[in-house]
């Protein structure tokens, strides 16, 4: 178990050190007024700008500073099992896995930076584990955005 913590700490470590988290949020054009259609492929992509997306927004949820969700969309609820209700208020740290100090020093870097990308675990509500890839940024408004979308479904 320790060696997955460290494994993860040294994973975010080098994205970090890689210059992959260093860019500062900037209105997605893949989104209308900041929201995502519910079929990414309903929207033109613009002439002038990529996507710069490098995980569609299937699965998108807010927090707030203390890692609480804010707000979640309907398919990142399917995807963990619960209401949006239950989610609501919940911590990253309680769907999460493994459990580790790392995150919060993690977290600290995160806000410093604005933006980050990588790999990470949720826990089902029955147990399952869900490898995810996540892309969040920091807001204007201070509220941290996150785009998810599945990897793998592990037992």
């Amino acid at each position: 178990m320790y060696a997955i913590r460290r494994l993860v700490f040294y994973l975010f470590a080098a994205l970090i050190l890689t210059g992959c988290a260093t860019r500062r949020y900037q209105p997605n054009p893949c989104t209308k007024n900041g929201v995502a259609p519910k079929d990414i492929r309903s929207l033109p992509l613009p002439k002038s700008k990529a996507c710069r997306h490098a995980v569609a927004p299937k699965y998108t949820n807010v927090v707030d500073n203390d890692r609480r969700f804010v707000r979640v969309s309907d398919s990142f609820c399917e995807l963990l099992g619960y209401r949006s209700q239950e989610l609501i208020g919940k911590t990253y740290d309680e769907i999460t896995a493994p459990k580790t100090s790392d995150v919060s020093t993690i977290f600290r870097l995160f806000k410093k930076l604005g933006y980050m990308q990588g790999l990470w675990m949720f826990v089902h509500r029955t147990g399952k584990r869900i490898l995810i890839r996540y892309e969040s940024r920091l807001r204007p408004d201070s509220l941290i955005e996150t785009n998810i979308e599945v990897v793998d479904h592990l037992r």
